[in-house]
């Protein structure tokens, strides 16, 4: 052990930068966060992290930080999603005789599984380490955009095992196509095919290792055969494995490249973006690209524990979208043929729309505009083939896991705020027929101006809610372009909410096609993610109509009573019904850990409350989001969670995203700067109170008062001072 100790502290890495050290990735790796601990670049196509386990719905991400044993290392992991996918290419050491399965971790030879201490795991922005106590071996990775960099410090032995689970998979995908070839003792390469939540994906991968293996195989279905090196087919197991002498250099290094093209792919990644051993250089490095992405905010004051919330909620927004092109421009295009990418476009995939046209989008639209950009074009790219914008996708696949069609708001978004670089033609027909396409109800909504209860399979009500949102957005971008009919048609449609709110009620309600309301017997308003109302109830899912607040005021009777109703909906004693899974981060029936009502805090300040928006924006802040592992009110689905927090933090939010406005709220620090990608900085002050619990009475950009709390954002891209005063 003491020669261990020994090898380790010789062989230590970086400390992290000057605002990556507020980064904790562990944040939201248990309760309901789903997020992952294992290192990545921003928007990076790797997510290389520790799996704890590979079923169910705690372990969506593949680790959850009340496990005591892990897996091994995968190279492919989803951001706080519900759904589960991926896990690809998983990477596990141990000791003395091959290990091939994980077996009893509380069994030291039964597997490769390795009981942990969590006290031993260290997770920052691009880089994780953990001492593994079974076979006591460190492992470190780090990342490029494209290759996964391991380095793992054994004890002094001949038999230091490396295995590769080619097929490893989390969610329990079905696996229809595996390969592994040793094409030396220091490089394998191999393919799985899997369908599963993506219907089917494709993952290449080469691997590269520091020093050549004394012994290396290939086995099937947990059978070791001598001399096998090579092996393919429709096999539900397939694993690598090599062995290494490290009594006299412990370290073992290994390099894993990935393509969704092909295996010339990932070894063209390898060799572009992994040329050395140095692993200390490839920590530097990922450190340095998140430095210099986080870094454009600056914060004078606030605690430790706030800054890391706040620098962690932009690391994890900043995770997906993932880049999932090779470095010669080529990626797979969801017709699952290979495209050549042309004129600096870039692919990416892994879009949770309906969760992240809220906040998320818009956040990279002020943050990192060309970034975003690039992901409406990927979207267009979609289109071209499918007919539609994107749903849900991932690995060039559209899962259609939820509703409306709300690709139309991100894009709405973008063409408002900033087309350059955008196709706005080819976007507004990517609008038009994605709101005609029959998969969501689209034709059903067109046909009787709502959903009906019974002429959809489910969410009726909600996709009412989403459709009318989104021809909203799509009215506003067309209204930009000059596209006066389309945009006066599109608003008319966007008025149908009308149809989903029972006055009597005074509730959005599910009706039947025949115009008549559900009765009480049949529908609960309280009910969360009943028949009618996805993952929400009635008083959740009410408030979304954000392109049309005025009106949705004038329906619940004005400011007085829109007030009061959701004030209402604020009472902790006021309680929401069912067992949902997502019923987390509750503020009475206010539900931060789901996405529908995240804008409520920002409407009292819509109807006349902007003291209102503040209490409840410092609520959410406070009581909802914390340092530690269960630090996040509920799934972070791809950032929008943390998207939220970050744009809180700076103190205004896109309630309706393709408004070209913000809604102001109150600040998290007493001083914050913004650079923005085209130079200018955005400075945002709290004076004369304490923005964590005071209230600011006037608000200013440049010295003007803004008496409505609303900004423009093509105001504010251009920088200035946002000042907000007791």
């Amino acid at each position: 052990m003491l020669n261990f100790l020994l090898a380790a502290a010789a062989i230590s890495v970086p400390q992290a930068g000057p605002v990556s050290r507020y980064v904790d990735p562990v944040i939201g790796t248990s309760a309901t966060g789903h997020t992952f601990p294992g290192p990545v670049r921003p928007h990076g196509m790797v997510q290389l992290s520790p799996d704890t386990g590979f079923s169910g719905w705690d372990h969506a991400s593949g680790y959850r930080h009340d496990d005591n044993a892990i897996m091994g290392f995968s190279h492919m992991h989803l951001s706080g999603t519900g759904g589960s996918d991926f896990g690809d290419i998983l990477v596990a050491p141990s000791v003395g005789d091959v290990k091939l399965v994980p077996g009893d971790a509380t069994k030291p030879n039964d597997g490769y599984a390795s009981l942990v201490d969590h006290k031993d795991e260290v997770a920052r922005a691009g880089y994780y380490s953990v001492f593994l106590q079974n076979p006591k071996v460190e492992a470190q990775l780090t990342v490029t955009p494209r290759v996964g960099i391991h380095r793992y410090i054994f004890p002094a032995t001949d038999k230091a095992n490396l295995t590769f689970e080619i097929t490893n998979q989390i969610g329990g995908q079905e696996r229809t196509f595996a390969s592994g070839k040793w094409i030396s003792p220091t490089e394998l390469e191999g393919t799985i095919f899997t369908k599963g939540w993506a219907k089917e994906q494709h993952t290449y991968f080469v691997a590269r290792f520091s020093a050549p293996a004394t012994s290396y195989g290939i086995a099937v279905d947990n059978k070791i055969e001598a001399g096998k090196i090579e092996a393919s087919g429709a096999l539900p197991r397939l694993d690598a494995y090599a062995t290494f002498d490290t009594r006299k250099n412990q370290a073992v290094m290994v390099k894993v490249a990935l393509s969704n093209v092909d295996i010339p792919g990932a070894r063209k990644n390898l060799d572009a973006e992994a040329k050395h051993w140095d692993f200390n250089r490839y920590v530097r490095e990922a450190d340095g690209d998140w430095n210099t992405k986080l870094g454009a905010t600056k914060i004078k004051g606030g605690t430790d524990a706030q800054k890391r919330d706040y620098y962690t909620s932009l690391y994890h927004a900043y995770i997906h979208p993932s880049l999932y092109q090779d470095v010669d421009g080529r990626y797979l295009g969801m017709d699952m043929k290979i495209h050549q990418a042309q004129n600096g476009f870039e692919y990416y995939h892994i879009y949770s729309t309906w969760d992240t046209y809220r906040a998320a989008h818009p956040f990279f639209e002020l943050t990192e505009p060309s970034m975003n950009t690039q992901f409406i074009n990927g979207m267009l790219e979609r289109y071209k083939i499918r007919g539609e914008l994107p749903v849900w996708e991932l690995a060039s696949n559209e899962a259609y896991t939820m509703i409306g069609a709300s690709s139309v708001p991100i894009v709405a978004n973008a063409v408002i705020n900033d087309p350059k670089g955008i196709d706005t033609d080819l976007a507004l027909k990517a609008v038009n027929d994605s709101l005609l396409f029959k998969q969501g109800f689209q034709d059903i909504f067109l046909q009787y101006k709502y959903v009906p209860s019974d002429k959809a399979s489910s969410r009726s009500v909600s996709r009412t809610l989403e459709f009318a949102y989104d021809n909203g957005a799509a009215a506003q971008m067309a209204r930009k372009l000059g596209k006066t009919s389309e945009a006066n048609l599109f608003w008319e449609r966007s008025q149908w909410y009308h149809n989903a709110f029972n006055k009597e009620k005074d509730l959005i309600w599910p009706k039947n096609s025949e115009g008549q309301w559900l009765s009480d017997a049949v529908f609960d308003p309280l009910l969360v993610d009943g028949p009618y109302i996805a993952q929400a109830n009635s008083w959740e899912y009410g408030w979304n109509m954000m392109h049309d607040v005025p009106g949705m005021i004038a329906l619940y009777g004005g400011n007085e009573a829109f007030v009061q109703k959701l004030l209402k909906a604020f009472d902790p004693e006021f309680k929401p019904k069912g067992d949902y899974h997502g019923m987390t981060g509750l503020i009475g029936q206010y539900n931060h850990g789901n996405e529908p009502g995240m804008h409520c805090p920002y409407l009292f300040a819509m109807a006349g409350r902007p003291d209102l928006t503040q209490k409840y924006v410092q609520m959410v802040r406070s009581e909802l989001y914390h340092n530690g592992a269960d630090g996040l009110p509920g799934n972070d689905d791809c950032g929008q969670t943390s998207a939220w927090y970050a744009f809180s933090a700076l103190g205004f939010y896109p309630v309706d995203p393709a408004s070209g406005e913000y809604i102001v709220g109150v600040p998290l620090f007493p001083e914050t700067s913004l650079k923005l990608e085209n130079g200018k900085t955005i400075r945002v002050v709290a004076k004369g109170f304490d923005p964590t619990k005071g209230t600011a009475k006037t608000v200013k950009w440049n010295g003007k008062v803004l008496s409505n709390w609303r900004i423009k954002h093509a105001d504010i891209v251009q920088g200035g001072t946002l000042e907000f005063s007791a």
